[in-house]
C-alpha cells in the first residue's frame, strides 16, 4: 500500500520518536476529525505495528474515533460520584430532550436558526464530582 502524500505529512514527525503513536493518532484525528480504516494501515505501515495493536490503542481511549461524529458531542459523567447526584437522570434528560441514544450522533436544532450534527456520549474521566 502506498502511503497517501498528506497522511505522510502529517506522520512525519512522530515516526521516529520513541511513543509517536499516540500523538500520531492525535495529529491524523485532528486533520480528518477521525481515523478511518485506510488511516489504520497506513499508521500500522509507518509505526511496524499490526493493524490489531494500532485498533487496540485507538479503541482503548475515549478520544480517538473510527467514524465522523457530530460537531457538538455532550458527555456525560457516569462514575460513582455522579452517580450518588443522580447522573442517570441527567442522561435521561438529555437523551429525551435532544432524542439521541447513548453514543449516538444526529443533527439537531441545537440552535434556533439552523441545525447541528450532536453526539451523546459518557465519560469516567471527568474527576469532578467530589467538588459538588
Amino acid at each position: 500500500m502506498i502511503m497517501s502524500t498528506n497522511l505522510k505529512k502529517i506522520l512525519s514527525p512522530f515516526v521516529d520518536i520513541k511513543g509517536g503513536l499516540m500523538p500520531a493518532l492525535h495529529a491524523v484525528q485532528d486533520h480528518l476529525g477521525f481515523i478511518s480504516k485506510d488511516n489504520i494501515s497506513e499508521l500500522a505501515i509507518a509505526f511496524n505495528y499490526s493493524q490489531a495493536e494500532i485498533i487496540d490503542v485507538i479503541t482503548f481511549y475515549d478520544d480517538f474515533r473510527l467514524e465522523p461524529i457530530g460537531k457538538n458531542i455532550i458527555k456525560l459523567c457516569q462514575a460513582e460520584a455522579c452517580q450518588s447526584q443522580n447522573c442517570k437522570q441527567l442522561l435521561s434528560d438529555v437523551s429525551s430532550h435532544f432524542n439521541l441514544n447513548l453514543n449516538e450522533s444526529q443533527y439537531s436544532n441545537l440552535f434556533r436558526h439552523f441545525s447541528k450534527k450532536i453526539k451523546l456520549g459518557e465519560t469516567y474521566q471527568i474527576k469532578i464530582c467530589q467538588t459538588y
